[in-house]
């Protein structure tokens, strides 16, 4: 491994100092993690990573606004975040129906199953998101899911409790 040597101004290093307090990482592992991430960012196409820093703003300006609370804390709050982020994705909707995009699909699942998706896209929507959890390693929803399991969703994880000291 080569080494670096960087130049930061006064109030990165300050910054880079707080977040390694709190995740107990070396300056120089920080650093390439979050180098990491940004070069995985940048293979995202750029209206998807629009709309991804779109849903985060949404969820900060949810809790400024709201002040009541993480978005992930109750049900109702919840649910605004979830009407909030449906609303925006239903702004980047294509002006125009992707003729291509089908005929890909088609092909893929064949002409039956296809067309059982286009009336159904919930149904597909449903295989996307169950593959990329399994693709994927979500900490807190994991957990959020074996909290469900036990009582009904009545228990409160240390992730959560976690998240939400965080939040204090």
């Amino acid at each position: 491994m080569k080494q670096l040597k960087i130049s930061l101004p006064d109030d990165l290093r300050e910054k880079l100092d707080a977040l390694i307090s709190k995740s107990g990482n070396s300056l120089g592992e920080e650093i390439r993690q979050r180098l990491e991430r940004s070069i995985e960012q940048d293979r995202i196409g750029p209206i998807t990573l629009e709309l991804a820093t779109g849903v985060v703003n949404l969820a900060a300006t949810m809790e400024a606004f709201l002040d009541a609370g993480l978005w992930h804390w109750h049900q109702q709050l919840h649910g605004i975040f979830a009407a909030a982020v449906a609303q925006r994705v239903r702004a980047y909707e294509p002006p125009i129906k992707g003729a291509l995009a089908l005929q890909r699909l088609a092909q893929k699942l064949g002409d039956a199953a296809a067309s059982q998706l286009r009336q159904a896209p919930d149904a597909l929507g449903a295989v996307i998101e169950r593959a990329d959890r399994r693709s994927h390693s979500y900490e807190y929803l994991q957990q959020l899911e074996r909290d469900r399991a036990k009582l009904g969703g009545g228990v409160l994880s240390d992730v959560r409790k976690k998240e939400e000291d965080k939040s204090s």
